[in-house]
């Protein structure tokens, strides 16, 4: 297809993409509670995707899926992020003459992950620390086998040196950028911590350059000092910038905790929401309201491709707009069924639920935030029809991965592809089209290839995916899903976890247990889905008749990628080895 097509007939774009948004936890999708009226009324005209999995059940890998249409572990593995890979859904867009705008929660779809090459606005509102957090993630596990003995230091300065440098500079990068944008977030997202700390960047760039200077002076000795064998990152760089603020808001955050140590004597549980009344995220309504924004100043001359992602569904929970958010979300737990008085500050101080009451309530906290997103969504929507773009508009929305509550001994989405994990929703709606829903097995890989035919745009080279209603969809009897247990790729230290997911089974597999992983999981596992939706009963044996093929297909993954030897790959089937 051309893409030199006139650039007027083109359909207008909007991708929504919601972090760690289970597709069972709409009743879009027949939950029980009614926590998606919004996504209901856009599919009344679209296409709903009933078994859509990402292959990787973490932000990092499964964006790379979503915008650049390839698998996780190709092209040397998810480190770098979009860069070296195909070339983005967004690129693919402003290419073919779109007015390109994204709006990114987080710091893994952004200029310093090799995705905003296609933007000609990108709006990156996440918090500055991320970015340490970001670059510590990429060689985490490379520090922790150094200091175990198992690499040597010339081989872990290898990971670290391009990747410390590269903090370096997209700190200051980000001071210079969203730093000079800071008098427009204060009125676009007045209520978010990129907005509220008042960080004076110049001071903050003055710290990067002192620890520059020690950092390449000796690499070796600035790791030990930073970054020792506890592998703690609330210590590096932001500590020693947490000063670098206005004496303004140092002064009304001392006051501010003094009100509120006298405030927690009085009333411990108000006093705790407000320690939070900043989000470490922009909240979904201020993202909303931004893309509502958009939408009323589009380009006059081109059609517009806009993308924009919720991040309330992520830990901690956090429902309802604004500073007093806390206030918003007993009103949610009404709707949805739930008592009001349950603890909105319970995500924030308790990190790992013990007791059912605690698992309850961050269950219940978890769907209160699934409600306010969709109300937030819904609220696009209606501007959509308000401004009489909702025909000629290819709307897209998906989640990102799922999140576990205790079904299989884990609180959130480290690396295990169990269905909570692994099934998201996707849906697409192009005019008034009836409404379809699919049992196909599609994946995340098929979000981008989908958007470009719904737009009339040819897929970009290397693409991996298809349009979810094409017949190479239709056929297809599997999806192998693959990622490292979260932290940084490397093949050589750390074992690779898999999975092969068919309409009825679920096959989860990996070479070993990672040291990093928390939960108690079988290395081996088979679930009849049609029987046991939840995964409960483990079938697997290594003579069971569906073991042998399922492993043959990884095997043919792993051979595919240039990191995993052969001898490898006949260890991790050697007889005895895959006991569950």
């Amino acid at each position: 297809m051309n893409l030199e097509v006139k650039r007027t007939s083109r359909p207008n774009v909007l991708l929504l993409s919601v972090d760690t948004l289970r597709a069972d936890r709409l009743g879009l999708y027949g939950y029980g509670r009614p926590t998606s009226p919004a996504l209901e009324r856009i599919a009344e005209h679209a296409t709903v995707c009933d078994n859509a999995f990402t292959l990787g059940p973490f932000t990092q890998v499964a964006c790379i899926q979503l915008f650049t249409s390839s698998r996780p572990l190709s092209h040397g593995g998810y480190d770098s992020g979009a860069e070296g890979r195909p070339e983005t859904l967004f690129k693919r867009f402003r290419d073919a003459g779109y007015h390109t705008f994204g709006l990114s929660t987080i710091h893994w779809v952004s200029p310093y992950y090799g995705y905003t090459e296609g933007f000609e606005d990108n709006v990156g509102v996440f918090f500055l620390n991320t970015l340490v957090g970001m670059a510590f993630n990429t060689m985490r596990d490379t520090l922790s086998a150094y200091y175990a003995n198992r690499v040597s230091g010339e081989e872990m300065l290898g990971v670290a040196v391009p990747v410390i440098r590269r903090m370096f500079d997209n700190v200051e990068d980000y001071c210079l950028t969203i730093g000079g944008r800071m008098a427009e977030y204060r009125v676009d997202f007045p209520d978010s911590k990129l907005a509220t700390q008042d960080y004076d960047y110049p001071k903050v760039r003055r710290v990067v350059a002192a620890h520059r200077r020690a950092f390449e002076d000796d690499p070796l000795a600035y790791v030990h000092r930073h970054l020792d064998g506890s592998v703690g990152v609330g210590r590096w760089m932001t500590a020693d910038w947490r000063f670098s603020r206005a004496k303004s808001r140092l002064v009304k955050e001392a006051a501010f905790r003094l009100s509120n140590a006298v405030l927690r004597r009085f009333n411990p549980r108000l006093a705790s929401m407000r320690d939070n009344r900043y989000r470490l995220s922009v909240d979904a309504h201020a993202i909303a309201r931004k893309v509502r924004q958009q939408l009323r100043h589009r380009h006059p001359d081109k059609p517009f491709f806009i993308w924009a992602h919720f991040k309330d569904t992520h830990q901690p929970f956090v429902s309802g707009p604004g500073r007093n958010w806390y206030r918003h979300t007993p009103d949610y737990l009404e709707a949805l069924g739930y008592p009001r008085d349950i603890n909105p500050g319970i995500t924030f101080s308790t990190p790992d639920p013990k007791s059912e009451d605690e698992w309850r309530a961050v269950s219940a906290l978890y769907d209160a935030a699934v409600l306010s997103t969709d109300q937030a969504i819904g609220t696009i929507f209606e501007a959509l029809e308000e401004l009489g773009l909702a025909e000629n508009t290819v709307l897209g929305i998906c989640g990102d991965h799922g999140e576990e509550f205790g079904e299989h001994g884990d609180y959130g989405h480290q690396c295990m592809q169990y269905e909570h994990n692994a099934r998201i929703p996707m849906l697409f709606r192009f005019g008034r089209q009836p409404a379809k829903r699919l049992d196909s097995l599609v994946t995340a890989l098929d979000w981008a290839p989908t958007i470009a035919e719904l737009a009339g745009i040819e897929a970009a080279p290397g693409w991996e995916g298809a349009p979810v209603t094409s017949e190479a969809v239709a056929g297809r009897d599997h999806v192998l899903m693959e990622n490292f247990c979260r932290g940084n790729c490397a093949f050589h230290l750390r074992p690779i976890y898999m999975a092969v997911r068919t309409k009825r089974h679920k096959y989860l597999w990996r070479e070993y247990r990672d040291p990093t992983h928390k939960a108690e999981t079988p290395e081996r596992a088979l679930y009849d889905l049609s029987a046991d939706p939840g995964e409960q009963n483990n079938l697997y044996r290594p003579d069971h008749p569906l073991v042998a093929g399922f492993n043959a297909i990884i095997a043919r993954r792993l051979g595919e990628l240039p990191e995993v030897s052969e001898d490898r790959i006949a260890a991790a089937f050697a007889t005895g080895t895959a006991a569950g």
